[in-house]
């Protein structure tokens, strides 16, 4: 492990190393919700949507912490007894 690991940083100094080293952050958020309508408003940056099951929704993601979050919700809703749709 490089040795700039083992400081604390600023937020500063954090995204510049980031940056010496060519990586991005990307922060997210998931939440798991349930609707009563199927009725889809898109905002002006998207311009289509699709309806998948998460089964269906791992075969279109490659990002590990995407598959991680759909694989948890998936052993979580069925450790909990729920039907998953």
């Amino acid at each position: 492990m490089p040795k700039y690991h083992n400081r604390l940083h600023s937020a500063k100094g954090i995204k510049e190393k980031l940056n010496q080293l060519h990586l991005r952050v990307m922060i997210g958020v998931a939440f798991w919700c349930k609707t009563k309508t199927t009725k889809i408003i898109l905002s002006e940056e998207h311009s289509e949507y699709k309806w998948l099951s998460p089964e269906d929704a791992l075969k279109f993601v490659t990002r590990r912490i995407v598959v991680s979050n759909i694989t948890q919700f998936i052993n979580e809703k069925k450790r909990l007894g729920y039907k998953i749709e």
